[in-house]
C-alpha cells in the first residue's frame, strides 16, 4: 500500500449518516483461528458505482483442523444485516458478538473434514479517510462515480464475511459482481465471463486459483474502459496487463504512456525476484480516487499512474502478496521492500542519479523520526497510522534494506537472498526474523546485530568526523552518538572518498565503538574527504579538517619515539591559554589526561600502558595538535 501523506492523516472520524458506520478496528480474539483452514471463498454480490451498499452471499469452504468442531466462527461487521447462515443447505442458528459471528453446527465436524458455509447478508458502510473499507466517491477530475474496497489492515470484515487471519490464505477465490450495465467491475484473478442479468445488469465473474490473503480480495466498480496488453516475461511466459480505467475522453491518452511503463517494470522485477508470481492470470489496475494505491492481488487499485506509485504497488505482488507479513508488527516485509523497489526501479529504468535523489529524500523522512523503530511495537499493532507510518514502515524500512545491501557488499548475494526468501515463503507469511534466517544462511554470517539495531532498534547515528593529513598519513577520528538512547551504538561500515590532486580514492572503514581513530598511509596529499558518497547510510554527519597549524616539531617535541615507561613532552612556545594533554588509544579511550598549565616540560608515566599505537593530543585554545606515537616495551620476552 502506498498513500499520499495528506490522505494518511485525513480524519478517520465517522461520517454522519443513517446507515451503519465504520468503527475503530479492534484485533479480534484469535482463539478460534486454529479451528479451520480456509480453502475457498466465493463472493457473490450486487454492487454499484454510486453507493457503498452490498447485498448477496459469501461461501466459505474450509477444512477442520481441530479434533472436533461444534461452533463455526467468522468475522463480519456488526453493522451489516445478517439474513441467514446455511450449512449443507440448512439454515443454522447463529449468535453475534461484536464483529464475530458464531454458528452452532447441527453436528460435530471432525479434523480433516470439509465444511461449506454460505452467509447471506446486506448493508452499507459509511466512512471516510484512506482506510475506509468500502467507499463510493466521485472522482472530481474526471467527474465519474466509483465504488471500491480497501481491506488492509482491518477492513475486510466490513464488506464480506471472512476469517481475518494473515496466516490463513485461501487456496482460491471467486468474486462474482453484479453491476449496472453502464459499469464494469474489476477484481482478482481472471475474468472468466460477463453474464447478462435481469434489470439491465451484468455479472462479472472473476476467479483466482492462487493462494490469497483475506485483505487482498477486492472489487472496484465504475464506468470503466478496458485497456489491455501482454508483457513477455521470458521466452515462454507472457502475462496479461489488464487496466480498467475511467471511460472518459482523454483519460486513456493522458495515462497510456505511464501505464505502458508497467511492461518494463514487470520484466525488470521478474528478472530480479523471479517470474511475476501470478502470470497465469494477470496483472492490472483499477482506477479509483483513493489518494494513493493498494496492491490487491493481480489488480491494484490506484488513483494515478505515477511511475513511483505503479512501481511500488507492482513490487507488492512479490513483497506482500506472494509473501505476506505474518503479523502487522512485521509490515516491513510488505512496505519496506516495496518501497525499496521504488529505488531499484528508478535506478534501472531511469538513472542512478534519480535513484540517489529518491534515497536522499527517504533518508530525510526517516531522520525526522529519531525515536521510531521499523518494527511496530505491540501496543501499536492495531493502529493503522502507526502500522503504515510513512517515515518508518516505508522510508526507513527501505533505507535499512539498502544498508543491508551495502553491508553484504555483494549484489549477486543480495538479490539471491531476495529470491530465496520469496521462494521459501511463497504463498505463505513471514516475519523479519524469517528474512534474517535467509540472510544468515546464504551469507554464512550472523547479521542478528543488524536487525537488532536497525529493525528493532530506534534512531540513527550522528557522526562527527575530524581528519588530518600529515607526513603521508591520513588520521580520521570518528565520534558517534545515537539519536535514541534505545540503540546507543550503531555498528557500521562506511565509505570515504578521498579527493587528491592525483585522483580520487574510495576506502571502506568499520566502526563499532563510540569513538574510533583510523590511520591510513597515503602517498598523496588529501585535499578533502566525502563521507558515504553513494548515500548508502541513514545518518547525520559533520566533517571537520583539523586546521593546518605550525608543525608538531615547531610546537613541541615528544621523546623517545617509540617510548616505553616514560614519554617526555617539551614545548617550544608559551601556551595561548591553558594547555590540555591527552593520550588516546585508537578506539577513542582516554588513557592519560593532564592539564599542563604553563609548564614547558612534561614527563608522563606510561609504564602501565600496553604496547601499541596511540594518539597524542595537545589542546591549546582553539588549536588542536595530534601526533601518532607508539609504545614499545624495552623488555623482550623469549
Amino acid at each position: 500500500m502506498k498513500q499520499i501523506l495528506l490522505c494518511i492523516f485525513c480524519s478517520l472520524l465517522l461520517t454522519l449518516g443513517t446507515k451503519a458506520s465504520y468503527a475503530k478496528p479492534i484485533i479480534p480474539n484469535a482463539d478460534w483461528h486454529n479451528d479451520y483452514d480456509v480453502k475457498f471463498y466465493k463472493i457473490d454480490l450486487n454492487v454499484n458505482d454510486t453507493t457503498p451498499y452490498v447485498a448477496g452471499n459469501v461461501t466459505i469452504r474450509s477444512q477442520i483442523t481441530i479434533s472436533k468442531l461444534d461452533t463455526f466462527r467468522f468475522d463480519l461487521y456488526s453493522g451489516m444485516t445478517l439474513d441467514s447462515v446455511c450449512v449443507e443447505n440448512q439454515k443454522q442458528f447463529f449468535v453475534r458478538s461484536g464483529n464475530i459471528v458464531k454458528v452452532l453446527l447441527s453436528k460435530n465436524m471432525l479434523r480433516g473434514q470439509m465444511l461449506s458455509v454460505v452467509i447471506y447478508y446486506r448493508g452499507s458502510v459509511y466512512s471516510s479517510g484512506f482506510f475506509s473499507p468500502l467507499t463510493s466517491k466521485t472522482d472530481n477530475i474526471w467527474n465519474i462515480p466509483v465504488t471500491w474496497t480497501l481491506s488492509e489492515p482491518f477492513g475486510a470484515k466490513y464488506w464480506f464475511p471472512c476469517k481475518e487471519d494473515l496466516a490463513d490464505k485461501a487456496d482460491s477465490a471467486w468474486i462474482f459482481l453484479t453491476v449496472p450495465n453502464n459499469c464494469k467491475a474489476g477484481s482478482n484473478g481472471t475474468l472468466t465471463a460477463v453474464q447478462p442479468v435481469d434489470g439491465n445488469k451484468a455479472r462479472y465473474e472473476w476467479k483466482t486459483h492462487y493462494p490469497i490473503a483475506f485483505y487482498l480480495l477486492s472489487f472496484a466498480v465504475a464506468d470503466y474502459k478496458d485497456y489491455s496488453f501482454y508483457t513477455k516475461l521470458n521466452e515462454k511466459d507472457s502475462v496479461l496487463v489488464q487496466n480498467f480505467i475511467y471511460n472518459r475522453p482523454g483519460n486513456l491518452d493522458n495515462n497510456k504512456p505511464l501505464i505502458d511503463l508497467t511492461d518494463g517494470l514487470l520484466k525488470y522485477y521478474s528478472s530480479e525476484f523471479g517470474t511475476y508470481p501470478f502470470w497465469k492470470e494477470k496483472y492490472g489496475h483499477c482506477q479509483a480516487p483513493l489518494g494513493g494505491g493498494m496492491e490487491h492481488q493481480t489488480m491494484t487499485s490506484l488513483s494515478s499512474f505515477d511511475f513511483i506509485l505503479v512501481a511500488h504497488e507492482l513490487a507488492h505482488q512479490w513483497f506482500g502478496d506472494l509473501v505476506t507479513c505474518a503479523n502487522w508488527q512485521d509490515i516491513w516485509i510488505n512496505e519496506g521492500f516495496a518501497s525499496y523497489c521504488e529505488y531499484l526501479a528508478l535506478d534501472k529504468l531511469y538513472s542512478h542519479e534519480k535513484a540517489i535523489q529518491w534515497m536522499i529524500e527517504a533518508q530525510f523522512d526517516a531522520l525526522n523520526n529519531p525515536e521510531g523503530s521499523v518494527f511496530v511495537p505491540a501496543k501499536d499493532q492495531d493502529n493503522e497510522l502507526r502500522i503504515f507510518n510513512a517515515a518508518l514502515s516505508y522510508k526507513k524500512g527501505a533505507t535499512i534494506v539498502h544498508m543491508l545491501r551495502f553491508e553484504l557488499n555483494d549484489d549477486k548475494l543480495f538479490f539471491n537472498i531476495l529470491r530465496e526468501f520469496l521462494n521459501k515463503y511463497k504463498d505463505s507469511v513471514a516475519t523479519g526474523q524469517d528474512f534474517l534466517k535467509v540472510v544468515n544462511r546464504l551469507s554464512k554470517k550472523d547479521y542478528t546485530w543488524f536487525l537488532d539495531q536497525w529493525y528493532y532498534g530506534k534512531g540513527f547515528p550522528n557522526l562527527d568526523l575530524s581528519w588530518k593529513f600529515y607526513n603521508h598519513e591520513l588520521t580520521i577520528i570518528s565520534k558517534q552518538k545515537s539519536s535514541s538512547s534505545y540503540t546507543p551504538i550503531f555498528k557500521m561500515h562506511f565509505d570515504l572518498k578521498l579527493l587528491t590532486h592525483h585522483g580520487d580514492t574510495l576506502i571502506k572503514l568499520y566502526q563499532d565503538q563510540p569513538q574510533q581513530t583510523f590511520i591510513i598511509p597515503l602517498n598523496h596529499q588529501v585535499d578533502s574527504i566525502i563521507f558515504d558518497p553513494q548515500e548508502w547510510l541513514l545518518k547525520q554527519v559533520s566533517i571537520d579538517k583539523v586546521p593546518d597549524l605550525p608543525s608538531f616539531d615547531d610546537y613541541f617535541q615528544a621523546s623517545p619515539i617509540p617510548f616505553s615507561d616514560e614519554l617526555s613532552i617539551r614545548f617550544k612556545s608559551e601556551p595561548i591559554k591553558e594547555r590540555m594533554l591527552k593520550v588516546v588509544d585508537l578506539n577513542g579511550n582516554v588513557i592519560i589526561e593532564q592539564k599542563t598549565k604553563k609548564k614547558m616540560d612534561i614527563l608522563l608515566n606510561t609504564s602501565k600502558m600496553n604496547n601499541g599505537v596511540y594518539l597524542l593530543y595537545i589542546l591549546d585554545g582553539n588549536h588542536t595538535y595530534i601526533r601518532k606515537v607508539k609504545r614499545l616495551s624495552k623488555k623482550l620476552n623469549f
